[in-house]
């Protein structure tokens, strides 16, 4: 499933938005996948369906920092490309993006028609190595027609975690 991250935008209107209020978002452009991939918990409404065109799904912080206590079915403004209306049609509970020690940001998921360079597969539990085997059988078949596909290193998830968090290790 691809995902893209790290993208931030203060361009976002909500209902009872005061004009001095710019925080922060991060906007997650992902798939009808995302949720089930990474087994994120949803409190409320639905996630993103193959369809979600001006469909978001905020994080508890998101929801949190627009004020709002029953976002689903609000509709807000974001500027990504151009100002446009979108309808909040779930809330999943708030869980680590980055490092441990980072706070999480208010973020905001949007399914994205446009293919990004990242994917992110889960594994049957005891089929990990079997699921590195497919993976390496696919990318030569990618890399033909698509350059970006060549220069790939797949990452256990525990090991990025470790990357992440080499300072409190040590």
């Amino acid at each position: 499933h691809s995902v893209n991250l790290f993208n931030i935008t203060t361009n976002v209107e909500w209902p009872g938005k005061q004009q001095s209020e710019k925080p922060a978002f991060n906007f997650t452009t992902t798939d009808s996948q995302f949720a089930e991939t990474f087994g994120i918990t949803l409190l409320k409404g639905e996630w993103l369906d193959e369809l979600g065109t001006n469909k978001i799904v905020l994080n508890e912080e998101a929801a949190r920092v627009m004020g709002l206590s029953n976002p689903v079915g609000t509709t807000i403004r974001m500027s990504l490309r151009n100002m446009e209306e979108y309808r909040v049609v779930g809330v999943v509970k708030d869980f680590h993006t980055l490092s441990l020690r980072s706070r999480i940001h208010p973020t905001i998921f949007l399914a994205s028609p446009y293919p990004t360079n990242n994917f992110y597969i889960r594994a049957a539990s005891g089929q990990e190595q079997e699921a590195i085997q497919r993976i390496n059988d696919i990318l030569p078949k990618l890399a033909q027609t698509d350059a970006s596909f060549i220069d790939v290193h797949p990452v256990p998830l525990d090991e990025l975690y470790d990357r992440l968090n080499y300072s409190e290790q040590a």
